[in-house]
């Protein structure tokens, strides 16, 4: 019975339980995003949906800028500094709205050059309000800190639904698309305010009593600007061939490349799924012996490889079935693009573990080099590639940049290049041969 203990330790059951509400936070925001996202397309159009996914993509793009790579240290202050909550969270939001009025000024004097009468300008600027009240998400910073994640996902969870009728309603009542913009914002105000309500009923503290420290203030935004440089090179990375396809192309052109992407994204939840559980047994064996974690993990990119092909080759054969089932038959161009760009899964599953095995050597600030390589490529290469090939050539250019930032990467030192011999010995026949027989 002893070996069982742990089972009623009260903190392994608070962490327990906190797991489960993220994890059916994922479930639900997946599994209702995505058929109410299909119903979307379906009734609005390649054209207008590539308009709503521009909007999105560059949203995605401002609110994570104006996240000042805040979520890891805010969380951090919280727990180290418990003491001085409201100063803490004080700062923390005045950090937040700060770069939200400068981002959003900024996004209006650039969306003055170009199009102010265009739709997708429009809905860009009203989306964009959205980035103010996401400011007061380091209370979610709050709820993180004490383990007690319910409290934000039942906000969350009470947004998105609210969301998801209104979705509903603008597609029954067939609304003009700058409706979906509003929906946008509203949800993120209903999301705010029930996260307001729960951290005023679980720390009896008002929000108005929260004070801004400048010493504190200069000393997070010195920690943040790295994860600044790298969290905005993430999202840039994933979000500007949208924005780019549009602009360069159509908005037809940008709905039929969404539609494509939406389907890949479906099955990038695999990798962090496995990689949750097998991550603190290659801690434990890198501690032990560099043999056995080395093993470990070949057998670990052996079996995301070997997933990611599966996924691949059936999504390839079944494409243009796949995308008739689903999204109908106004967006079967779309997939000539799916076959391409699902195989960007090839590579993001490789670039998972990849990104785990830096953590585990201690060489993090890699990780900077590496999304800082894959968005220039990206860029470069869409720039290109987009003006001749439409569509298709930033899905080849998604697999390009992806490669890069796992092949090339690779040869930025001595110690990366430890991750490509893993690599390439995970993929040897003769290797694999003498694995099995371990």
């Amino acid at each position: 019975m002893s070996s069982f203990s742990f089972l009623n330790n009260t903190k392994f059951v608070k962490l327990f339980k906190n797991s489960l509400w993220l994890l059916f936070d994922y479930v639900f925001r997946l599994i209702a995003g995505y058929f109410v996202s299909i119903w979307l397309a379906r009734e609005i159009g390649p054209e207008n949906f590539g308009i709503y996914n521009f909007a999105l993509a560059n949203i995605a793009i401002l609110v994570t800028l104006s996240m000042v790579g805040l979520q890891g240290l805010g969380i951090h202050l919280l727990v180290e500094k418990r003491e001085n909550e409201a100063k803490n969270l004080g700062t923390l939001f005045f950090i937040r709205i700060s770069a939200a009025i400068f981002l959003y000024t900024l996004l209006l004097l650039f969306c003055l050059i170009f199009e102010i009468k265009s739709i997708k300008i429009q809905l860009t600027l009203l989306m964009g309000l959205k980035v103010f009240f996401s400011s007061f998400n380091v209370i979610e910073f709050y709820f993180d800190a004490i383990i007690q994640a319910r409290y934000k996902v039942i906000a969350r969870t009470l947004s998105y639904t609210i969301r998801t009728v209104l979705l509903v309603g603008f597609i029954v009542y067939n609304l003009p698309l700058i409706y979906l913009g509003g929906i946008v914002v509203f949800e993120e105000i209903i999301a705010v305010v029930g996260s307001i309500y729960f951290y005023y009923k679980k720390s009896n503290i008002s929000i108005f009593s929260w004070k801004r420290d400048i010493k504190l203030m200069q000393r997070v935004l010195l920690d943040a600007w790295p994860l600044v440089i790298s969290s905005a090179g993430i999202i840039i990375y994933l979000k500007v061939d949208q924005v780019m396809i549009v602009q360069m192309v159509s908005s037809e052109a940008g709905g039929y490349y969404a539609v494509a992407s939406k389907i890949t994204e479906l099955f990038n939840f695999l990798p962090p799924l496995i990689i949750t559980s097998v991550f603190p047994i290659l801690i434990e064996a890198k501690k032990r012996s560099q043999a056995n974690y080395e093993f470990k993990l070949k057998n670990l990119l052996r079996l995301l490889i070997l997933t990611s092909l599966i996924i691949c080759l059936s999504v390839t054969l079944l494409s243009k079935y796949i995308i008739l089932y689903t999204y109908g038959e106004q967006y079967v161009e779309a997939h000539e693009i799916l076959k391409i760009h699902i195989w960007t899964l090839y590579f993001s599953y490789i670039g998972v573990v990849l990104s785990r095995w830096l953590i585990i050597e201690r060489f993090t600030q890699a990780s900077l080099v590496r999304n800082l390589l894959g968005l220039t490529i990206n860029v470069v290469l869409n720039f290109l590639l987009i003006p001749i090939y439409g569509a298709i050539g930033a899905a080849v250019t998604s697999i390009i940049s992806l490669a890069f930032a796992v092949v090339i990467f690779a040869f930025y030192s001595k110690k990366t290049l430890g991750f490509l011999q893993i690599l390439i010995s995970s993929l040897n026949i003769l290797d694999i041969h003498r694995d099995l027989k371990r």
